[in-house]
């Protein structure tokens, strides 16, 4: 078998985000739009307002597949944390959904730093 020599093989780091920042682009602009149902569909089952699921599908499909630095990456929604959210709103909003949804997105924040 042929092994692929290093010339064929993306760059990594800064040389590879200018090397091929239109295809991934390009690519992030596609998973975006293919996610963008399942986002919805998963903000709304778990308590958030839609625009939640806009944003993550954004943030999921433009930002973080041009930041990875990996050679294949597709990120979207885990269907299986429907209930997990869901549970965080309802448990830190103790009654308040919209109080619920701003404790847990502060949540995610703080654990996404750390």
């Amino acid at each position: 078998m042929n092994k692929p020599s290093l010339a064929t093989l993306p760059q990594t780091g800064l040389a590879g985000l200018k090397e091929n920042w239109r295809g991934d682009l390009q690519s992030g602009f596609l998973v975006f739009l293919i996610a963008l149902p399942l986002c919805l569909g998963v903000s709304i089952a778990s308590g958030f307002p839609p625009s939640a699921g806009i944003i993550s599908a954004i943030i999921g499909g433009l930002l973080v597949s041009r930041i990875s630095g990996s050679y294949l990456t597709i990120n979207g929604p885990a269907a299986g944390l429907i209930v997990v959210i869901l549970a965080a709103v309802q448990a830190l909003g103790e009654g308040d959904a919209m109080a619920g949804y701003r404790y847990t997105l502060a949540a995610i924040v703080v654990a996404g730093i750390i």
